[in-house]
C-alpha cells in the first residue's frame, strides 16, 4: 500500500514509528498480513520483520537463490552542512563506517536482482 494516496495509514504508519499506535491501528494492520498458506503468500518476495537482522538474513538467502542476474549498485554518500567546512564534511564521508549496524542501518551498497519486487524509498536534494 503506498501511504502517499492514504493520509490515514499514513498517519497509523507515524503512531507506530514512535510506538503510539493504538489498538484500531493494530488491527487495521492485522487485515494486511498474509498467511503462509495463503494462496496469494509469494514465498520469493522479499518480506519485512521486525527486527532488521532478521529480515537480512531472509532476504538475503532468497537473493542468492535467485537464478535471474544481480546488479550491485554501489552508493553514494555525501554530506550537506552549512556548519560543517568542507574539509569536515570530506572528512564525515571518508570515516562513516561500512558496516550498517556502525552506521544508522545505512548501507554501501543494494543487491538488485532482475524480477525481484521491490518498494524503495529515495532523499532527494533539491
Amino acid at each position: 500500500m503506498r501511504q502517499k494516496d492514504d493520509l490515514e495509514f499514513s498517519e497509523l504508519l507515524n503512531r507506530l514509528r514512535v510506538n503510539q499506535a493504538t489498538d484500531v491501528d493494530m488491527a487495521r494492520l492485522k487485515l494486511c498480513e498474509i498467511s503462509v498458506c495463503s494462496p496469494l503468500y509469494d514465498i520469493n518476495a522479499p518480506h519485512l520483520f521486525a527486527k532488521n537482522f532478521l529480515m537480512h538474513s531472509f532476504n538475503d538467502s532468497l537473493i542468492s537463490k535467485m537464478a535471474t542476474e544481480k546488479v550491485i549498485i554501489s552508493s553514494f554518500t555525501s554530506v550537506v552542512s552549512p556548519k560543517l567546512t568542507r574539509d569536515k564534511q570530506e572528512n564525515a564521508t571518508r570515516t562513516l563506517p561500512n558496516d550498517p549496524n556502525k552506521s544508522s542501518n545505512l548501507h554501501s551498497s543494494l543487491t538488485v536482482v532482475v524480477y525481484m519486487i521491490y518498494d524503495l524509498t529515495v532523499n532527494i536534494h533539491t
